[in-house]
């Protein structure tokens, strides 16, 4: 005769933890071994609140988060199932997660778990702050309008003296330019985006600062990339001042980048050449001053495969002008 099942109760934070922390053992410092039959039984027990108890994963996770004893390993597995249950998939579309999301029994939780996620993008760790940024981008899908705090809250703080939040800003707006889920038009802006002038501002000071972190040229290198890339139109108001802006950080930074980021730079003025080139005269004396001093730099090699790049362009242009014309 088989056991009755033992009746769900919503496991208490210290529960919570403990099967947080079985998720992922491989991340712990603690040498004490975990099991396989343990991990199962944790990976089982989320599998069960995904399909019958979401309201109190979310709750669980987000409470997890804020207690004081939480560790990395605790935060980013949080993150993590909370990524797994708010992201759209091939079973569950955008239009059921918003319906589950927006019902009344989920009103607390979606407060605590915005705060907790937004909270994240402080962490010292890197892994941490990336995971929560993808997190909040899956989030502002949902919420959309609903959170329209949001972005002028992360606007207003990448003036905080919290080097961290900063970084986890920008990873939040490098996941937001890279996802497909607010730019597919790449000539309309959501209103929500209005103040993406300052961020900018912010990415193009913190590139022509000298004295920064490696890590930190490269990051806003690459959300200013990215931003070209998905919202051409944004600069096309005034493409002189929006290239100036860019060109001119990049004048500064140019001297004291080194290789990985000379190329990330070499990526954006390639994408400025292949996203307004019909207006060379806004920037083409600019980059070509840039190239040719270049060819004199330990880096010529780089600068080489941007004339490539350009040739390449330039040649697949004029064959469609050709052709359909």
């Amino acid at each position: 005769m088989s056991e009755n099942p033992i009746p769900y109760k919503c496991p208490t934070p210290e529960e919570f933890q403990n099967i947080l922390n079985g998720l992922f053992p491989q991340l712990s410092n603690d040498c004490s071994p975990v099991s396989m039959e343990f991990m199962k039984e944790c990976h089982s027990k989320i599998e069960y609140m995904l399909s019958h108890e979401l309201c109190d994963l979310f709750g669980c996770c987000a409470s997890s988060i804020q207690q004081p004893n939480a560790t990395k390993v605790i935060i980013f597995s949080a993150i993590i199932v909370l990524k797994r249950a708010l992201k759209p998939s091939s079973m569950t579309d955008i239009k059921t997660v918003r319906k589950d999301w927006f019902s009344p029994k989920f009103s607390e939780v979606r407060r605590i778990t915005k705060y907790s996620i937004v909270q994240c993008l402080g962490s010292e760790y890197d892994v941490v702050r990336n995971e929560a940024a993808s997190c909040v981008t899956f989030l502002l899908s949902i919420e959309q309008d609903e959170w329209g705090d949001l972005i002028p809250f992360l606007i207003e703080n990448l003036n905080s003296n919290n080097s961290y939040f900063k970084s986890g800003i920008v990873a939040t707006f490098k996941e937001i330019f890279d996802s497909n889920l607010f730019f597919n038009d790449k000539m309309t802006i959501p209103s929500c985006f209005a103040r993406l002038p300052e961020l900018v501002h912010f990415l193009t000071f913190q590139i022509s600062y000298p004295g920064l972190d490696k890590e930190k040229y490269l990051e806003c290198a690459e959300c200013l990339y990215l931003m070209l890339v998905k919202i051409p139109r944004f600069f096309l108001d005034d493409l002189e001042k929006g290239a100036s802006w860019v060109l001119n950080s990049l004048g500064i930074a140019f001297p004291y980048a080194e290789i990985e980021l000379y190329r990330k730079f070499h990526f954006i003025m390639l994408q400025i050449f292949e996203n307004y080139f019909d207006f060379p005269n806004v920037f083409m004396d600019r980059v070509f001053d840039f190239l040719v001093k270049g060819l004199s730099s330990n880096f010529r090699a780089t600068s080489i495969d941007f004339w490539n790049y350009v040739y390449k362009f330039e040649k697949g242009v004029k064959y469609n002008y050709e052709k359909f014309h």
